[in-house]
């Protein structure tokens, strides 16, 4: 199925080492900034991509969780930031 209604687009890897794919922030491990990589899809189910030659896998990323990965810390807590 994905050999025929598969997805492949090209897109630039941003400085945290994530990519956008329509409307969506993807973490992308072990690709460098700046770089054009090959990412393939299946516009049906966004909740997993491949990217490169490799096919690495690659998982959305949940922004909401991802600013708030620090509200529980001892160090960077709520009572800290003052």
């Amino acid at each position: 199925v994905d050999m025929f209604f598969g997805m492949t687009e090209r897109r630039k890897i941003h400085r945290d080492g994530t990519l956008r794919l329509l409307g969506k922030t993807f973490d992308v491990k072990g690709a460098l900034p700046g770089s054009v990589v090959e990412v393939s899809y299946l516009p049906w189910d966004l909740t997993l991509i491949h990217v490169g030659p490799e096919r690495i896998p690659s998982k959305q990323i949940d922004l909401g969780n991802n600013a708030r990965r620090f509200e529980n810390s001892p160090i960077r807590g709520k009572e800290n930031m003052k």
